[in-house]
């Protein structure tokens, strides 16, 4: 049987302005109950709107296999060094038993598309500032992220996405 929905974005989309939505939700679960999700908000900052695609990646999770999810008000925003408030999107999301999540997203605050990660070690309490991992030159595009933990004693991090670097979109 299926529960009653749970809404995780924070609602206050205008009927003006339809680019302030939340999209491109990704998640994952882990075997001890937790359940993180990630997504696209699109609230702009800017009280007057100024951002063409404003775009922020926001997280939430739960301890009790979704039953409830972290109060709204405490979301948290992965891409918080992006003083520029400019497009982030595409979260990917991985996470494994022992509390490690990784979230990958495609970023635009250096005037293109970028792939940063932010990691979190203790179950989604606390998170690594946000890191470039894609070394394209300015002007490359970087996109379309993937992010995949290989687990073990000492578990690594995979990430993958799409880049033109070289003139097509290689892997």
């Amino acid at each position: 049987n299926w529960t009653a929905s749970t809404t995780l974005n924070i609602e206050n989309g205008s009927a003006t302005n339809s680019l302030e939505r939340s999209t491109g939700i990704a998640a994952c679960a882990d075997e001890t109950g937790r359940v993180y999700a990630a997504w696209r908000d699109g609230r702009d900052p800017d009280p007057f709107m100024t951002l063409a695609y404003p775009g922020q990646i926001k997280l939430r999770y739960s301890t009790d296999s979704g039953a409830s999810f972290l109060p709204a008000a405490d979301e948290i925003k992965l891409d918080a060094a992006d003083s520029t408030g400019t497009e982030s999107s595409d979260p990917r999301i991985d996470c494994e038993d022992s509390g490690l999540v990784a979230v990958v997203w495609a970023d635009q605050r250096n005037g293109d598309s970028d792939v940063y990660i932010s990691v979190s070690q203790d179950g989604g309490t606390t998170w690594s500032p946000e890191t470039r991992v894609d070394d394209g030159a300015g002007g490359s595009v970087a996109a379309m992220p993937q992010v995949a933990i290989v687990p073990g004693d000492s578990p690594r991090l995979l990430v993958a996405w799409e880049d033109d670097r070289d003139g097509g979109r290689d892997i």
